[in-house]
């Protein structure tokens, strides 16, 4: 866990420029609200938040927030990023995700785990994490998970990721296939006078697929389970889709 709170604490300051913050909000904001437009909901967590894309985005679109993540550093970008855009009434809690209901105990209408947080947690871990969704969301509260299709990852193989240049700076993201699991290494190369400086982090994720997620959150006591592809709702095919988005009630 220490090894992810450093990485992230790393990668904060550069994390905005390299997703895209301010390009993404409006679009998320709109996919989320097409995803969830049948729930009546007013309250919802965001865990792993990061610099709070999907938190604020879920403010905007008039639910009471609260924004939960192990990077002291994300959360004073969340912070900043939640003042630009008129959102100071979201509360913001640093904690790791497999302990989030020591400062987030609820209850909820809604959790939300974007954005791959969930493949950090190791899969022994996750039937506690799933009961503590349980436990921090009202009956017939909403969960909504996205992470990335790891079965099409580990057939694929492919040990880079992307490299995009961000102004002066490139990032490349790149994999270590471990037995099992993954190594995700991120590299900044910062251009200067006489060339580049390099700076190299890495944590590991965990390749969960959708039907042991699906048999977690049922043991867990969710029903309703629902697999797509993307935000935008499109069917999950496991040999074609780039992401994994869960969706389920609990009961």
């Amino acid at each position: 866990m220490a090894e992810r709170e450093d990485f992230y604490n790393f990668l904060a300051q550069d994390y905005d420029r390299m997703t895209r913050f301010e390009e993404r909000l409006g679009r998320e904001r709109e996919l989320l609200r097409r995803f969830l437009a049948a729930a009546k909901l007013r309250t919802g967590l965001d865990l792993g938040c990061g610099t709070g894309l999907h938190t604020i985005a879920l403010a905007q679109l008039g639910l009471q927030m609260t924004g939960v993540d192990l990077s002291p550093e994300m959360i004073a970008r969340a912070r900043e990023n939640a003042r630009k855009h008129g959102q100071e009434n979201i509360r913001w809690h640093i904690a790791a995700l497999e302990n989030f209901l020591s400062v987030a105990p609820g209850p909820f209408d809604l959790i939300v785990c974007l954005g791959n947080t969930l493949a950090h947690v190791s899969p022994d871990q996750i039937p506690g994490v799933f009961d503590s969704f349980h436990r921090a969301l009202n009956p017939g509260g909403l969960v909504l998970l996205q992470l990335l299709n790891y079965g099409l990852i580990l057939q694929q193989r492919q040990r880079i990721v992307d490299a995009r240049r961000v102004e002066k700076d490139i990032f490349v993201r790149f994999y270590d296939f471990l037995p099992d699991r993954l190594r995700f290494n991120l590299l900044i190369l910062e251009e200067n006078g006489s060339g580049f400086r390099h700076s190299l982090r890495s944590t590991e994720l965990f390749p969960h697929r959708a039907g042991t997620l699906t048999a977690a959150l049922e043991a867990a006591g969710f029903g309703t389970v629902s697999s797509f592809g993307d935000l935008a709702q499109s069917p999950f095919e496991p040999q074609a889709s780039k992401n994994l988005v869960v969706r389920a009630v609990r009961r």
